[in-house]
């Protein structure tokens, strides 16, 4: 009877100093990696802290927290997620240029309608990230280009209502 006490006890020292061997930084960023939990387009800060957190830490401490993977899967999963919205959003981008190239101004109309509703029913985190990730080195957001092409176009036709396309003048 001795004996498996004994063992018990040393069971449960072992698995005490097992756990001294991480410190409290290396637990928190355990902690907030297993925090995230299912990936979806609210995910972004929860994966941005735990990454921040894992960083701050020494190379001894990384050694120790063991879910570090789950942390680079959430960071691809997040990815392939933001990337499917905005992917979708340039479609509608590169059909308004082919528009505006060919000065089609119905097929533009359609086109910023289609950026619209593709913003008007996002998700609100995947806003955020879809208007800073589609903006260009002037900082110039999708949604700001959008507005100045309808202003052109407003400027350039004689009708501006969408009900008379594509009987558009264009002056």
């Amino acid at each position: 009877m001795k004996k498996p006490a004994a063992l018990l006890l040393a069971l449960l020292m072992c698995l005490a100093l097992s756990a001294c061997g991480q410190s409290e930084e290396a637990k928190a960023a355990a902690d907030a990696i297993d925090a995230i939990g299912e990936v979806t387009y609210e995910s972004g800060d929860a994966i941005r802290e735990a990454e921040a957190l894992y960083e701050a830490l020494s190379e001894d401490d990384r050694k120790t927290v063991r879910n570090i993977g789950k942390l680079i899967d959430s960071r691809e999963e997040y990815g392939a997620l933001v990337d499917e919205a905005v992917n979708e959003l340039l479609v509608y981008v590169t059909a308004l240029n082919e528009a505006v190239a060919v000065m089609d101004v119905a097929a533009c109309y359609e086109a910023i309608d289609a950026i619209h509703a593709a913003f008007d029913g996002m998700n609100p985190a995947l806003y955020e990230v879809a208007v800073e990730s589609t903006a260009s080195e002037d900082g110039t957001t999708l949604l700001d280009a959008v507005s100045q092409y309808e202003t052109t176009l407003a400027e350039c036709c004689v009708n501006d209502t969408k009900i008379a396309q594509p009987a558009y003048v264009v002056t």
